[in-house]
């Protein structure tokens, strides 16, 4: 009898490390490459961000009748500005602050970019979907104003944040 519980017992333990090692091997393995490869990532916007960027830009498409000449020059902005995100994301060296506000920047570089896309029309739509969406805080959105950092009334340039959106 007692012979039939250790037997037991043990062919539990085997099992039992038997699935914990090949979990662990299946979590170690890279993640299956997506199945639509210039979207760079899942429907749901995860996790290349891909999904994310058609969503918006077809979005900015539908608010803002862009062309599909528009639609062509945008969509790498917006390819561009979910990779340097998700690098700042990661990057563990940066406080939650330094990162907010790097992530922001970037934002701002990529807005600052589609609008020179836009026509006059556009752009006036454009600003009023970003007041409409962050409050009447500015073109910054938040609580910021003309006189505080990030808040003037003209996006920055790519020249004036050169490491950020590299």
């Amino acid at each position: 009898m007692m012979r039939k519980i250790w037997t037991r017992s043990l062919a539990v333990c085997l099992v039992s490390m038997a699935t914990l090692t090949v979990a662990g091997i299946w979590a170690q393995q890279e993640p299956p490459a997506p199945s639509q490869p210039d979207q760079g990532g899942t429907a749901n916007g995860r996790p290349g961000g891909g999904g994310m960027v058609e969503r918006r830009l077809e979005n900015l498409t539908q608010q803002l009748n862009l062309t599909s000449e528009q639609k062509d020059k945008i969509r790498p902005l917006l390819k561009h500005e979910m990779e340097r995100i998700r690098e700042i994301r990661s990057n563990t060296n940066l406080s939650q602050g330094e990162a907010r506000q790097r992530m922001e920047m970037v934002r701002r570089i990529t807005r600052a970019h589609i609008a020179e896309i836009l026509t006059p029309e556009q752009k006036k739509q454009f600003q009023e979907m970003r007041e409409e969406h962050h409050g009447e805080g500015g073109p910054g959105g938040g609580q910021r104003g003309p006189g505080s950092p990030g808040g003037s009334d003209t996006p920055p340039s790519p020249q004036d944040t050169p490491n950020l959106i590299r």
